[in-house]
């Protein structure tokens, strides 16, 4: 999610340079800036009056103006987002999904009750799975965080929808890999493997297994303790829980010697209790 700067040093095109500056100042933003992702792209796909100008003089990819454009309001989202802040039932989240209302969607998992996080968290993953547009959208409206504390804070359902909600965001997207890794996803799914029900153990080794893909992760998740808790599924889990446990451990210990031999012991460690 960069913008290109060069076109900070060089003329916009005729009408195109008050808007780029309202749209800057409806950000907080005085200046172009090389990385607008955190604080920028959500309120970016909420400003009414962005256009293929705008977007074409910041420097926007195609891919990219097709999230924004996603993103942009229509007839039917604020009514649906009335109706999920009113009452955020299962209605009226399926109506937020049939949108593709994201930061609706996003306002739910924030601030709904257990029973509506976990449905958003749901339809969030049904929006995201095979679709790299909609991962980037849901990312860029917020969605991270607040799945990440559902994991840890969920009833039982929502905690396995959230992980699997954060496993369908990083599948295959390095941009979402860093901002779910850096929002502290590990210890809750950590602990998610040592505490939750079989449908949660499955989707947090399914969401380190895909985190795991990154070799530059590989550690952070083996410091986390995940390794133990992984070796003990492998023994003890369902059919289903062994397979997807033996694919995280896979890929924990790919190129990674100490995550080998960590593995090693706690199979070795286990088969002596």
């Amino acid at each position: 999610w960069e913008l290109n700067v060069e076109c900070a040093n060089s003329p916009l095109p005729d009408g195109v340079e008050p808007k780029v500056t309202k749209f800057l100042q409806k950000l907080n933003l005085q200046k172009y800036l090389p990385a607008l992702a955190e604080q920028g792209v959500a309120k970016f796909a909420e400003l009414e009056y962005v256009d293929e100008e705008i977007m074409d003089a910041c420097g926007f990819s195609p891919i990219h103006k097709k999230v924004f454009a996603r993103n942009r309001p229509t007839g039917a989202m604020p009514q649906a987002r009335d109706c999920a802040a009113q009452a955020p039932n299962q209605p009226a989240i399926v109506h937020l999904q049939k949108a593709h209302d994201f930061p609706g969607l996003v306002e739910v998992l924030c601030t709904g009750d257990i029973a509506c996080k976990s449905q958003a968290a749901q339809a969030l993953s049904m929006l995201a799975q095979n679709n790299k547009v909609n991962q980037m959208a849901i990312a860029c409206s917020g969605a991270v965080e607040p799945l990440v504390q559902l994991v840890s804070t969920g009833n039982a359902e929502g905690k396995s929808n959230a992980a699997w909600a954060l496993r369908v965001l990083a599948e295959d997207n390095k941009d979402n890999q860093t901002v779910i890794m850096g929002a502290g996803v590990v210890e809750p799914l950590v602990h998610l493997l040592s505490t939750g029900s079989n449908g949660g153990r499955t989707c947090a080794a399914k969401a380190l297994s895909r985190l795991a893909v990154n070799n530059d992760y590989r550690a952070a998740i083996a410091n986390a303790g995940a390794i133990k808790p992984l070796v003990y599924l492998l023994s003890n889990g369902d059919a289903e829980e062994k397979s997807c446990v033996e694919k995280a451990l896979d890929e924990l210990a790919r190129d990674n010697e100490d995550n080998q031999t960590a593995i090693a012991h706690a199979k070795k460690n286990l088969s002596l209790e």
